[in-house]
């Protein structure tokens, strides 16, 4: 009787090379940024962000890493299926940012991130308008105190009318 490895035979899906791909640019954007010199010992530097958004995706790369492999051990040859992918969404979800890039400069960052999430969102498949508005209220709200009040970076304001309305929202949350 032959019997075979569970294993043996099976292709490695795209997964394992996005992470792995992933993992090695990743540090070596991190090994670049060691290159950089810090100009004020007491101050975090504007390397710092970079460096920890670099952290994160190495850390999100070899999590999901080692995550597909171990499903790909446990899983079956017979079991597998291959999906299609949904063209029509990620095109919409490519207009969408698209039209968040065009939006921030026209409207604001606050205006366009709360149309962002609301339109992201309801493509992702969520329905619920209480959900809808909390999420990209509350993502706003956090993200604007992170870069504003946190890291004192200026996001833009928008032009015409949508500049005063920006001034306020960030008067009103004491930016």
């Amino acid at each position: 009787m032959d019997k075979k490895h569970p294993v043996r035979g099976r292709k490695v899906g795209g997964d394992f090379f996005f992470c792995l791909a992933l993992i090695i640019v990743t540090c070596f954007l991190l090994f670049i940024s060691t290159t950089t010199i810090k100009i004020d010992e007491n101050s975090l530097g504007p390397f710092f962000w970079p460096k920890t958004i670099l952290i994160g995706m190495l850390a999100c790369g070899c999590l999901k890493l080692v995550l597909h492999l171990w499903k790909w051990k446990q899983s079956d040859v017979s079991v597998q299926t291959v999906a299609r992918p949904n063209y029509r969404a990620l095109s919409l979800a490519v207009l969408i940012t698209f039209g968040y890039f065009l939006g921030v400069t026209l409207v604001g960052y606050p205006i366009a991130s709360l149309c962002f999430v609301v339109a992201l969102s309801y493509l992702g498949g969520i329905r619920s308008v209480k959900l809808l508005l909390s999420v990209s209220v509350g993502l706003t709200l956090i993200t604007s105190f992170l870069f504003v009040g946190v890291m004192y970076i200026s996001l833009p304001r928008g032009v015409w009318i949508f500049y005063d309305l920006t001034n306020l929202f960030f008067s009103l949350i004491k930016f």
